[in-house]
């Protein structure tokens, strides 16, 4: 997808597989996988010499005045699959004191999280927007179209929310000259994406809503680790094993963002006990441990806490759509972060914890409700 077009006097070569306007100031790399994707997604912002600077797995631009930097791990072996982990990060703020009233802060604008999350560094006192994705031959160009999206959102949305986050905290907003071209005053048409191109396609209605919806909640109905999975055209929810209890999975396509308009709204909620004081801090140090992990699942939202435990939220918005079987990739993914937190904080083992048939020994929760129903009545 290429978001806009801009005049150069100078054209770079395009990547051999693109027929998008775009640029880059370097010669595209295909050392390997990842660094084709990210080459790729720099070529789609058009990138230039005066605003950007190469390095060994990915670059770094200026929207304006915040650094963006977007790389790929090197690969390594999954079962067969050499896999590639792809990050966006933009720095937000500095002199960022981590005391619990500005990490809830911080947590109560993650409740209205699109496809980036808040990554705090509590030694160097610093925020960071943050996305990742994970890439291997079969879904490069699947992740390529969402993630150079992800990209250009996050770096037009950091934009817009560091000062107001710099005001709430008491912090500096991050801002940094390019290390030749010095400060940038003025905004790279790129930084128009809300605007111009997301928010228009959030006026139409959910791009996922009707059969695709159906569609995804029959295959999640047959999903080994499922323990229960419910759905029509416009949603789904999902239980997966949580203890004795489960994780529920929420996807709704009839909740907007005020920010972007329509698309598809999702939830992991884990049913973990953690108090209000604990609740921030927690999902900052979460935020930290999934992105430094291999958790194989896409981060493209971000966590937060609430009353009723904890949830990670993500918005995708309609601009996102590339197709059938986008959503079901994404669905799949919150299966695997659910698995990773069982398995990271509780030793859960869903290979192990199966019945006869396979199938998880966890109770759906509707179970609990109406064994608690018939406590009542026999009292």
């Amino acid at each position: 997808m290429r978001l806009f077009r801009r005049q150069r006097k100078h054209e770079a070569p395009r990547p051999a597989d693109s027929g998008a306007p775009g640029q880059l100031p370097w010669q595209p790399r295909d050392d390997d996988l990842g660094l084709h994707i990210v080459d790729g997604i720099g070529h789609s912002l058009s990138l230039d010499d005066e605003w950007s600077v190469r390095d060994d797995r990915g670059f770094t631009w200026w929207g304006r005045d915040l650094a963006q930097r977007v790389w790929a791990e090197p690969g390594f072996d999954d079962d067969g699959f050499e896999i590639f982990r792809l990050h966006a990060r933009t720095d937000l703020l500095r002199d960022f004191d981590p005391a619990d009233q500005n990490l809830a802060k911080l947590n109560g604008f993650a409740a209205l999280a699109t496809t980036s999350g808040y990554l705090v560094d509590p030694e160097a006192r610093t925020v960071e927007y943050a996305a990742s994705m994970y890439a291997h031959a079969d879904t490069a160009e699947w992740v390529r179209k969402t993630f150079q999206l992800v990209v250009a959102m996050q770096a037009a949305d950091a934009q817009i929310k560091a000062s107001v986050l710099a005001e709430v905290t008491g912090a500096s907003v991050a801002a940094t000259p390019h290390p030749t071209s010095g400060p940038r005053r003025d905004y790279d048409d790129m930084l128009n994406v809300l605007e111009a191109v997301v928010a228009p396609l959030g006026q139409r209605p959910s791009a996922w809503h009707g059969e695709e919806m159906e569609w995804i909640t029959s295959v999640m109905q047959g999903g080994q680790y499922v323990v229960l999975a419910t759905g029509d055209e416009s949603g789904l929810s999902a239980e997966f094993p949580f203890q004795s209890r489960t994780s529920l999975l929420t996807v709704t396509t009839d909740a907007g963002n005020p920010q972007v308009g329509n698309g598809v709204l999702m939830i992991l909620h884990l049913p973990m006990n953690i108090g209000e004081a604990e609740g921030a801090r927690f999902t900052a140090n979460l935020t930290r441990r999934e992105l430094f992990s291999v958790t194989r699942t896409h981060y493209l939202g971000c966590w937060c806490w609430r009353e009723d435990g904890l949830h990670y939220v993500s918005f995708l918005p309609n601009a996102i759509r590339t197709g059938r079987g986008d959503l079901l990739n994404l669905v799949m993914g919150a299966t695997g972060r659910a698995k990773w937190a069982a398995e990271t904080f509780y030793g859960d083992d869903w290979l192990a914890n199966v019945d006869e048939q396979g199938r998880p020994l966890a109770r759906p929760a509707i179970d609990d409700f109406l064994t608690d129903v018939g406590d009542r009545d026999d009292a």
